[in-house]
Parts: structure tokens; C-alpha cells; sequence
């Protein structure tokens, strides 16, 4: 009975999170559902439609065959670039061509749930339902520990894909591209790591703890990006038609600068105020400097005219 309770326990972690997600940003954050389906394209197109038939096509050839028995460890390793190519390629060009207005740290986490959710749905949900449909009897008698693996599993996956969701984003919105194959690398290192700890210990929960050792790096890793993502490096870069819109929104400089404009128009005569005792003497010694700096002038303006070269009588001739 505690394994047929596992096995539900996954199905709600495989269904019931991307279901409830989904039904959360419909009805309260409208603005992220865009990322939320994409991510759930990505993965799609990218797993569904090119990865898996390309692996599925190249599995019935011989060579890969002889490469599998040969060599195991680097087919996990092969495996697992693949995973990181095909999907962190994905998440980059989305980002890149069409995300172009939803750079936000909340678009990256919706896309991430989005892309790990579909997963969930399509690969690991389905054999849970076949499980119970098909298996009851076996999952009656399976420890229950051991089947809710899958369910922390898809938990634990939920958490890197959002990291690595993010990491891709903030090369984008940063134009950072470097962090593109950064991204494919991590992805890599992840499944690598799992599935060979699994591979050579033969133990479900020593490799669900590696995995839960990178899910708590990518955890800080979201919690710092969501601190920061509003600061000014997150700011995607203005391209050519911004800087040029900006340029025309600026207003045009002052023909004549404030400080050597006309002064204002004297104000009406009979709006005039008469001046007090105090103000008369000040504007004497005012208007007596005014004289003396014009009589300054005329008297510079004279010297210049007589130092200045007189023409010879010849010159003056007709």
C-alpha cells in the first residue's frame, strides 16, 4: 500500500505542480504565463522533436551499439552534453528572438517551470500512470522510500531548470552570449554527475543526493539573481532604433542662451512702484558706475581711432 502512495505522490509532483503553476499565473500573474508556455515549447521542440527520435534513430544503428557495451561512462557523458546542447540552445534562441520584452527575473522562472514542468508531464508522468494502471500489485509490495525518488526527483529537477533558465536570461537581457554555453556545460555536469553516481553505486537516493547538491547551488543562485535582477546590469543594452528614438526625443538647445537673452519688458507705468528713500542712493551709485564704465569705452574706442594708421594723401586722391 505505501508503494501504490509513492507512486501517487509522483503523480502529483509530475502533474499537480505544473497544473496548479499554470493555473496560478492564469489567475494572478498574467504577465509571466508567456515565459511559462514558452519554456514548455522549448522543451518540446528541443527533446521531443529533435533529441529523443535523433537518439531513438541512432540507437538501432551498429556502431552505436558497439559504443554503448564498449564504453558506458562515455555514453552518460555523451548523453548528457546532448540533454545540455539541445535544451540550453533552445532556452537561448527562445530568450534571444522572442522573449524580447520579458527579461524579468519572474519570466525566468516561469520559463523554468514551464520547462521542467512539460518534462514532467511528458516523460516521467506517463510511466507512473502506466505503473498504476498495470502494476498495483508490485507497487503494493515496492518500498514506498524508493518510489517517491521520482517524485523528489522532478522536484529537485524543477529547481536547476529555473537556475539554468535564469543564467541563460541574464546573458541575454546582459548581452553576455558566453553565458549561453556557461549554461550547457552546468546542464551537463548535472545529469553527468547523476546518472553516474547511480551508474556506479547502484543506489537511487546516493544519486538523488547529488542532484540535491546541485539544486542547492542553483537555489542560491535564484535567490541572489532575484536580489540583484533589478539593478542596472540586468538592463538589456539599447540596440540602434532605441538610441536613435532617445536622440529624437531630447529637447533642441535654446537659441540664445538664458543668460545673454533681452531682459524682460519694463512693466506698464502706472504698475510701477515708487521707491523708498534707501533704494534711491543705491541707484545713483548704480547708475554712476554705468556712466563711468561707458566713458571707460568711449575713451578706448578714441585711442583705438587715433593709433590707428592714417592713409597716405595720395591714397585719399580720386
Amino acid at each position: 500500500m505505501g508503494g501504490i502512495l509513492g507512486a501517487v505522490f509522483n503523480l502529483l509532483v509530475c502533474f499537480g505542480i505544473p497544473l496548479g503553476v499554470l493555473i496560478y499565473l492564469c489567475v494572478a500573474k498574467r504577465q509571466y504565463l508567456v515565459s511559462f508556455l514558452l519554456g514548455m515549447l522549448t522543451f518540446t521542440v528541443s527533446q521531443l522533436v529533435l533529441r529523443i527520435p535523433l537518439l531513438t534513430l541512432a540507437s538501432g544503428q551498429a556502431w552505436y551499439v558497439s559504443f554503448a557495451v564498449g564504453s558506458p561512462i562515455l555514453l552518460l557523458l555523451l548523453l548528457s552534453f546532448t540533454a545540455g546542447l539541445f535544451e540550453e540552445t533552445g532556452r537561448y534562441l527562445v530568450m534571444r528572438f522572442i522573449m524580447k520584452r520579458h527579461h524579468s527575473w519572474g519570466d525566468g522562472v516561469s520559463f523554468g517551470l514551464g520547462h521542467g514542468g512539460i518534462e514532467a508531464v511528458t516523460i516521467v508522468g506517463p510511466e507512473w500512470v502506466k505503473m498504476l494502471a498495470t502494476q498495483t500489485v508490485l507497487l503494493s509490495l515496492a518500498s514506498p522510500l524508493l518510489i517517491v525518488t521520482s517524485g523528489v526527483e522532478r522536484l529537485l529537477t524543477l529547481v536547476v531548470h529555473v537556475g539554468l533558465s535564469l543564467i541563460v536570461l541574464q546573458g541575454v537581457a546582459t548581452k553576455k552570449t558566453w553565458l549561453w554555453p556557461v549554461a550547457i556545460l552546468l546542464h551537463t555536469w548535472v545529469n553527468f554527475a547523476t546518472v553516474l553516481t547511480l551508474y556506479l553505486t547502484q543506489s537511487a537516493w546516493l544519486s538523488e543526493g547529488m542532484l540535491l547538491i546541485c539544486a542547492v547551488g542553483f537555489g542560491a543562485y535564484i535567490f541572489l539573481a532575484r536580489k540583484h535582477w533589478s539593478s542596472a546590469a540586468m538592463v538589456p543594452a539599447p540596440g540602434p532604433a532605441d538610441a536613435k528614438e532617445a536622440a529624437g526625443s531630447e529637447p533642441l538647445p535654446q537659441a540664445i542662451p538664458p543668460a545673454v537673452q533681452a531682459p524682460a519688458a519694463a512693466a506698464p507705468a502706472g504698475s510701477q512702484r515708487e521707491e523708498s528713500p534707501k533704494e534711491q542712493p543705491a541707484k545713483e551709485t548704480a547708475a554712476g558706475v554705468d556712466t563711468a564704465a561707458a566713458a571707460d569705452r568711449k575713451t578706448f574706442a578714441d585711442e583705438a581711432i587715433d593709433a590707428k594708421p592714417k592713409r597716405e594723401p595720395w591714397r585719399q586722391e580720386k
